[in-house]
């Protein structure tokens, strides 16, 4: 689970979870929203 902010992003990563896969989940979100993401 992720959420994203105007001001700053945070992401929640579940030990089960590929830490790359969701940064790239975030990075396409954030592509949706017109957010800078690096």
């Amino acid at each position: 689970m992720y959420y994203a902010g105007i001001r700053k992003i945070n992401i929640v990563v579940d030990d089960e979870v590929d830490k790359s896969q969701v940064v790239s989940c975030c990075y396409d979100f954030c592509k949706e929203i017109n957010l800078d993401f690096e």
